[in-house]
């Protein structure tokens, strides 16, 4: 093994550290609300550590030409014409943003081979948890109105986001990793004061998409778990606990929530606008590209030409209100069945509680946000189907 112990958990340490950082560390591309963020540069540093632990690069590099990504890169290369070289540019950056990402998934394999790095992995997950989980509540006191951020930021007034800036990311972030962390708690007291400030600081995000996908991965998988007789006996014992937990979280958040939690099951207008924007991505965007797509991720200039976004320094502009859309629009119909299969075939081998609930949840918010393709959900995700593997 060419790299040390040290050097892996040095690269871990500054990925995790990335994730606090979040969203207010970057470096800024001209005319685009995006940019470089701290965690782009720290995933090409733990691809490198992991390029070295292989002993033939040549097995990394077969994780390089995946269908998605051929197909991906190729499309892309098809749209460069109708694109322009400064448009076909920003969408590579966004390629290789993603490929990164998704190639996290072997590098983890490659660097966390010992149950020493295992555990720390482990730590540091939780710790980054925890942190972000207290700059959320310090936001949340000091800076309850985001308004004075500007640079393409919605003011989100009293929600939480911490350093994400986006209340519905970042509480997807917290209710997707919170059975891996609170497993990883050692004390069964600790655990339990944990979860119940984790869960009122995810009603403080007041975001619905996150307690919808929370709500129906919970169902799906104690369904699946009575069904399969597969249930855990640690499990078992704070099943209930936990549900009592919930029921009281839930009655405390319809309190503090008020109208923002009755319009879950009323007439809400911000629905009906979401609802019509998904229509017009579809007819303007999906249809006329759903075989091949307009190259990934092309999407905000294909959005612009269809007159549906006219601004390029909003953060939302490079991708619908859902990741399958942004998906069909920019790799079509071939490439989002390339991007989910992985997916899927990992729900039916890998018997895990985390990575269920973990994909189960991902799966349903990323419908109601560009979620399955947020590089900094991603990364804990991905971290997370590394670190439940048999």
């Amino acid at each position: 093994m060419v790299y040390s112990a040290f050097i892996a958990k040095v690269v871990q340490g500054l990925l995790f550290a990335s994730l606090i950082a979040g969203q207010i560390l970057r470096f800024k591309l001209p005319g685009q609300g995006g940019g470089i963020l701290i965690s782009d540069i720290t995933v090409v540093l733990f691809l490198l550590v992991a390029l070295l632990s292989f002993r033939s690069s040549s097995k990394f590099a077969l994780f390089l030409i995946s269908p998605f990504f051929i197909w991906s890169i190729s499309i892309l290369t098809l749209r460069s014409g109708e694109l322009g070289y400064g448009n076909t540019f920003i969408a590579l950056l966004y390629f290789l943003r993603l490929a990164s990402v998704i190639l996290l998934y072997p590098a983890g394999i490659a660097i966390l081979r010992t149950v020493e790095l295992k555990k720390y992995a482990k730590k540091a997950f939780v710790y980054t948890y925890i942190t972000l989980l207290t700059l959320g509540f310090l936001q949340l006191l000091f800076f309850p109105n985001l308004e004075g951020f500007g640079d393409g930021w919605d003011p989100h007034i009293y929600r939480m986001t911490a350093t994400w800036l986006d209340p519905n990311f970042f509480g997807a972030f917290l209710a997707m990793c919170l059975p891996a962390v609170v497993l990883w708690i050692p004390t069964t007291f600790i655990r339990a004061i944990f979860f119940l400030v984790a869960s009122v600081a995810i009603l403080l995000t007041k975001s619905r998409s996150t307690y919808i996908a929370s709500a129906i991965a919970f169902c799906i998988c104690i369904v699946i778990w009575l069904l399969s007789g597969s249930l855990a006996r640690h499990w078992k014992k704070i099943l209930l606990p936990g549900l009592v937990t919930i029921l009281v979280v839930i009655s405390f958040g319809v309190v503090l929530l008020q109208e923002r939690a009755t319009q879950l099951f009323t007439h809400d207008p911000t629905v009906v606008v979401r609802l019509e924007a998904y229509q017009a991505v579809w007819k303007r965007l999906v249809e006329p590209n759903i075989f091949l797509g307009v190259g990934y991720n092309a999407y905000q200039i294909a959005a612009k030409d269809a007159g549906l976004i006219s601004d390029f320094a909003i953060h939302s502009r490079s991708g619908s209100d859902s990741s399958i859309l942004t998906l069909l629009v920019t790799t079509g119909i071939i490439g989002t069945a390339l991007f989910l299969f992985p997916i899927l075939l990992g729900l039916i081998y890998q018997r895990s509680f985390i990575f269920l609930w973990a994909t189960v949840f991902l799966l349903v918010h990323s419908q109601f946000a560009n979620s399955l393709l947020y590089p900094h959900l991603l990364i804990p995700y991905i971290f997370l189907a590394v670190l439940t593997l048999k």
